[in-house]
């Protein structure tokens, strides 16, 4: 468990395409939140040479870090924007970042049909970690019920079920009007410089939380409703992880079903 927690603390590769930007440590005062980006908007975020991710940078005077060109959040086909700063900061980085979102033009190739790669630019998908999250929705729904109210905008989560074991981030997003996503966004980047228990990793190898979700679920050890295979409990016989084993047992050991129990009358009769 150690040597896995201390996976998890290496830092990431950073995205090649900022390959001509000096090495620096990203400074490590302030909050975090992640923006989520389409991958084919990436390269109008990142710029020719850098260019535009250096501007958003000079303005915002946060510290921003894009995922390796193949990198996507989990779950998602979005690559991940790693913001860093004061409250000010982490508002403008976040709201020019979503300007190139809404502004840029989906490619002829991209994946998704014209109508989907459009009504992702009404969406900021951000993500926060699990502790921010459970203040974003607040006691029994209140806080985050009282934004849609209050901003007139959609909210959707990630379920804790959904994110890959080890992973403490959730998504969220936010879709409607412009000028109401950014109300919002406000409001939630709020929440987030305030919650002093908020320990989200800068930057983070998402790579290590991906699995094919087309295999099998023995593969894994662990179904989609918390224990082993599909129903929660053993696969069918009882086995572990994938073995199968025969309903009732051993059959190697002459168990057979009734609950693993020989059926001593019947072999008295046959004898």
């Amino acid at each position: 468990y150690n040597e896995y927690k201390s996976y998890l603390s290496l830092p990431p590769k950073m995205s090649d395409d900022n390959a001509s930007e000096p090495v620096s440590r990203p400074r490590r005062t302030g909050s975090v939140i992640k923006i989520l980006c389409p991958y084919y908007v990436a390269g109008a975020v990142i710029g020719k040479g850098g260019e535009n991710i250096k501007e958003i940078k000079e303005k915002s005077e946060a510290s921003v870090v894009v995922s390796q060109n193949n990198v996507r959040f989990p779950g998602t086909n979005e690559r991940v924007i790693s913001v860093r700063g004061t409250q000010d900061s982490m508002r403008t980085c976040v709201s020019l970042i979503q300007e190139k979102i809404r502004n840029d033009k989906p490619p002829e190739n991209a994946k998704g049909s014209r109508v989907e790669n459009e009504k992702r630019k009404l969406c900021c998908k951000l993500v926060v970690s699990d502790n921010t999250l459970g203040r974003i929705i607040g006691k029994a729904g209140k806080t985050v019920q009282e934004m849609k109210s209050n901003y007139e905008v959609e909210i959707n989560t990630t379920r804790r079920s959904e994110t890959p074991f080890g992973l403490d981030e959730r998504a969220i997003s936010i879709e409607g009007e412009d000028s109401k996503v950014d109300e919002c966004v406000e409001e939630i980047i709020k929440i987030v410089c305030e919650d002093a228990y908020a320990t989200m990793r800068f930057v983070t190898d998402y790579d290590m939380f991906f699995y094919d979700r087309r295999a099998p679920m023995y593969d894994y050890g662990y179904g989609r409703r918390g224990g082993y295979m599909r129903g929660g409990g053993y696969p069918r016989g009882g086995g572990y992880g994938g073995y199968y084993m025969p309903r009732g047992g051993y059959r190697s050991s002459g168990y057979r079903g009734n609950g693993g129990r020989r059926n001593r009358s019947r072999e008295r009769a046959s004898s």
